[in-house]
Protein backbone atom coordinates (compact mmCIF):
# COMPACT_ATOMS: atom_id res chain seq x y z
CA UNK A 1 0.00 0.00 0.00
CA UNK A 2 1.35 3.25 -1.01
CA UNK A 3 -0.79 5.84 1.19
CA UNK A 4 1.54 6.09 4.35
CA UNK A 5 4.26 6.36 1.28
CA UNK A 6 3.01 9.80 0.31
CA UNK A 7 3.82 12.85 2.96
CA UNK A 8 2.31 16.09 2.14
CA UNK A 9 3.07 18.71 4.34
CA UNK A 10 1.62 22.48 4.26
CA UNK A 11 -0.99 21.42 1.53
CA UNK A 12 -4.61 20.13 2.03
CA UNK A 13 -4.54 18.13 -1.23
CA UNK A 14 -7.27 18.67 -3.55
CA UNK A 15 -9.83 16.04 -4.81
CA UNK A 16 -8.11 13.73 -7.15
CA UNK A 17 -4.90 15.07 -6.43
CA UNK A 18 -3.87 12.25 -3.64
CA UNK A 19 -5.81 9.24 -6.15
CA UNK A 20 -3.47 10.60 -8.84
CA UNK A 21 0.23 10.61 -6.93
CA UNK A 22 -1.12 6.86 -5.87
CA UNK A 23 -1.52 6.14 -9.64
CA UNK A 24 1.64 7.78 -10.94
CA UNK A 25 3.92 6.14 -8.15
CA UNK A 26 2.42 3.29 -8.41
CA UNK A 27 2.77 2.55 -12.03
CA UNK A 28 6.63 3.93 -11.33
CA UNK A 29 7.03 1.07 -9.03
CA UNK A 30 5.94 -1.34 -11.76
CA UNK A 31 9.06 0.13 -13.81
CA UNK A 32 11.28 -0.27 -10.91
CA UNK A 33 13.73 -3.17 -9.76
CA UNK A 34 11.60 -5.79 -8.32
CA UNK A 35 12.83 -4.91 -4.36
CA UNK A 36 11.94 -1.50 -4.65
CA UNK A 37 10.32 0.67 -2.51
CA UNK A 38 8.92 4.19 -3.12
CA UNK A 39 8.56 7.54 -1.29
CA UNK A 40 7.31 10.81 -2.39
CA UNK A 41 7.36 13.93 -0.41
CA UNK A 42 5.55 17.61 -0.89
CA UNK A 43 5.86 20.18 1.49
CA UNK A 44 5.04 23.51 1.24
CA UNK A 45 7.57 25.69 2.73
CA UNK A 46 8.53 29.66 3.10
CA UNK A 47 10.53 29.37 0.48
CA UNK A 48 7.80 28.09 -2.04
CA UNK A 49 7.14 24.06 -2.52
CA UNK A 50 9.72 21.17 -2.39
CA UNK A 51 9.52 17.85 -3.42
CA UNK A 52 11.38 14.83 -3.88
CA UNK A 53 11.07 11.44 -4.61
CA UNK A 54 13.15 8.70 -3.55
CA UNK A 55 13.55 4.72 -4.87
CA UNK A 56 15.19 2.54 -2.66
CA UNK A 57 16.37 -0.69 -4.02
CA UNK A 58 19.37 -3.51 -3.94
CA UNK A 59 20.15 -2.20 -7.15
CA UNK A 60 20.78 1.32 -5.92
CA UNK A 61 18.91 4.81 -4.78
CA UNK A 62 16.77 6.47 -7.78
CA UNK A 63 16.09 10.15 -6.56
CA UNK A 64 14.71 13.12 -8.42
CA UNK A 65 13.39 16.14 -5.90
CA UNK A 66 12.32 19.71 -7.65
CA UNK A 67 10.72 22.59 -6.42
CA UNK A 68 9.05 24.52 -9.20
CA UNK A 69 5.61 22.93 -9.22
CA UNK A 70 2.85 24.22 -6.95
CA UNK A 71 0.29 21.39 -6.90
CA UNK A 72 1.69 18.01 -5.45
CA UNK A 73 -0.02 15.76 -8.06
CA UNK A 74 1.87 18.04 -11.13
CA UNK A 75 4.92 18.01 -9.10
CA UNK A 76 4.64 13.97 -8.41
CA UNK A 77 4.58 13.70 -12.15
CA UNK A 78 7.62 15.66 -13.19
CA UNK A 79 9.76 13.80 -10.63
CA UNK A 80 8.50 10.36 -12.02
CA UNK A 81 9.39 11.47 -15.35
CA UNK A 82 12.99 12.25 -14.03
CA UNK A 83 13.18 8.99 -12.53
CA UNK A 84 11.74 7.17 -15.56
CA UNK A 85 15.02 8.39 -17.39
CA UNK A 86 17.30 7.29 -14.34
CA UNK A 87 15.46 3.70 -14.42
CA UNK A 88 16.17 3.78 -18.54
CA UNK A 89 19.68 4.60 -18.04
CA UNK A 90 19.53 1.88 -15.12
CA UNK A 91 17.75 -0.74 -17.50
CA UNK A 92 20.34 -0.49 -20.62
CA UNK A 93 23.10 -0.75 -18.48
CA UNK A 94 22.11 -3.58 -15.93
CA UNK A 95 23.98 -6.40 -17.62
CA UNK A 96 26.94 -4.75 -18.97
CA UNK A 97 29.04 -5.32 -15.79
CA UNK A 98 28.01 -9.01 -15.72
CA UNK A 99 29.37 -9.80 -19.81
Amino acid sequence: MLDDKIILTGVEPQSGQHKSIHHELSQLLDEAPSDSCIKFKFMNEAEGPVSIIKIYSQQGQFVASISKALEPDVSCLELCQELRKQLGKWRANRFKSAS
